[in-house]
C-alpha cells in the first residue's frame, strides 16, 4: 500500500516523456497479468477520463488545432493525456494492490498507515472505521448495478446501513522486516517529492 502511494508521488513529479515510459510499462504489465480486472476498471472510469481530456483540451490556453469557435488547444490536449495516463497508470496500480490484498487487509494496512497521526490528536480508529463503512458501502452499490435514480435516493437517505453492522478490522503487528521496508519506501517518497517535484511543477 505504501509502494502505491509512492507511485502516485512519482507519477505527479515525473516529466511527460518519463511518465509516458512509465505508464506504458505499467499498462503493459497490466494487461500481461490482470488483463480483466483491468478493463473493468477503465470501463468504471471511462467518463472520468474523457471528461479530463475535455476539459483541459477546452480550457488551457495554446495553439489552436483549427479556426473556430470550438477549437481545441494543442496544449490542452497534451496536459489532458498527461492526466489522463496518471489515472490510468493509478488504476492499474490500485487493481494490482486488490488482487494481492482483500478489504480487510487493506483496512489493516491503512490503521498501520495512519499510526503518525496519533501523535497529533486524530483517532485513527475513527478513520478506519468510517472508511471502511464507505468501501462497504460503495462495494454493495457496484455489485447491485444501481440506477442513477436509485443512486440519488440512497445519498438523499444517507445510504442503507441499519446500524447494526459490525465492521472487524483486524490488525497485524509489523515485523522488524515490515518496519524497515516501510522506512526505505518512506525515504523514496521524501527523495522523489525533493528531487523531481522542483523539475515538473512551476
Amino acid at each position: 500500500m505504501a509502494l502505491w502511494f509512492w507511485l502516485a508521488l512519482l507519477l505527479a513529479s515525473l516529466e511527460r516523456h518519463f511518465l509516458f515510459l512509465a505508464s506504458a510499462s505499467l499498462l503493459l504489465l497490466g494487461v500481461c497479468l490482470i488483463r480483466q480486472r483491468l478493463w473493468r476498471a477503465c470501463l468504471r472510469m471511462r467518463w472520468l477520463l474523457l471528461a479530463v481530456v475535455l476539459v483541459y483540451g477546452w480550457t488551457t490556453p495554446g495553439w489552436y488545432l483549427w479556426a473556430g469557435l470550438f477549437a481545441p488547444t494543442r496544449e490542452g490536449l497534451l496536459f489532458g493525456i498527461d492526466q489522463v495516463l496518471r489515472l490510468l497508470a493509478l488504476i492499474c496500480g490500485l487493481q494490482f494492490l486488490l488482487t494481492r490484498l482483500d478489504r480487510d487487509g487493506i483496512f489493516a494496512g491503512l490503521y498501520c498507515l495512519l499510526l503518525p497521526l496519533r501523535f497529533v490528536g486524530v483517532e485513527r480508529e475513527r478513520l478506519a472505521v468510517r472508511l471502511a463503512l464507505t468501501i462497504a458501502f460503495a462495494d454493495e452499490l457496484l455489485e447491485k448495478q444501481t440506477g442513477f435514480q436509485e443512486l440519488l435516493g440512497h445519498l438523499r437517505v444517507g445510504g442503507s446501513g441499519t446500524g447494526a453492522d459490525c465492521i472487524f478490522i483486524p490488525v497485524q503487528p509489523m515485523v522488524l522486516r515490515d518496519r524497515i521496508l516501510l522506512f526505505l519506501l518512506v525515504s523514496g517518497m521524501i527523495l522523489g517529492v525533493i528531487f523531481l517535484g522542483n523539475r515538473s511543477w512551476p
